[in-house]
């Protein structure tokens, strides 16, 4: 072989041994930058790890506001088959909340109903003043839940008087 045959030859060499030396850093680049793509991916579409692989994550309750718990009560409303929740703030009295209860379930006319709460006895008993609301309170305060529940219904006196002018 010539002189020049073996530089042909070895430059052949060095230049394959340069492109295995690239793709090895290229492909080491990319794998680096795989990792990181996906350091990036949310642990849910990780499908294909198992559960065993990620840390557990321990789901805490969110902070309520302490003062909404202290300033009012509980309220469980039921009008039909529909139900409702919500906060009374302890300030208000029976018409605020029958103007809260109107408002949530879209009625411009409650003179048209009657609003009733769930006794100690478990029997529904109308509301119709400040009084029957405070004793509504105290009762629901001694139960164990300390939930106010609370029925919306066609009022049968307006029912009645209606029938009348018939």
């Amino acid at each position: 072989m010539s002189e020049l045959q073996n530089n042909i030859a070895g430059n052949k060499d060095s230049t394959m041994a340069a492109d295995v030396a690239l793709k090895r850093i290229r492909s080491e680049a990319e794998l680096k930058n795989l990792n990181q793509d996906k350091a990036k991916v949310f642990p849910r579409s990780l499908s294909q790890e198992t559960l065993g692989d990620h840390p557990k994550v321990q789901f805490q309750r969110p902070l309520l506001k302490t003062s909404s718990k202290v300033n009012s009560h509980r309220v469980k409303l039921t009008y039909g088959d529909e139900k409702t929740r919500f906060r009374m703030p302890k300030n208000w009295g029976y018409e605020d909340l029958v103007l809260e209860i109107g408002r949530r379930f879209n009625v411009s006319d409650m003179s048209k109903f009657d609003v009733k709460y769930l006794d100690d006895d478990c029997e529904w008993v109308l509301l119709t003043c400040d009084a029957d609301l405070e004793e509504c309170i105290d009762v629901c305060q001694t139960s164990e839940s300390g939930t106010i529940k609370l029925s919306l219904q066609i009022s049968s006196h307006s029912m009645r008087s209606s029938l009348e002018f018939r």
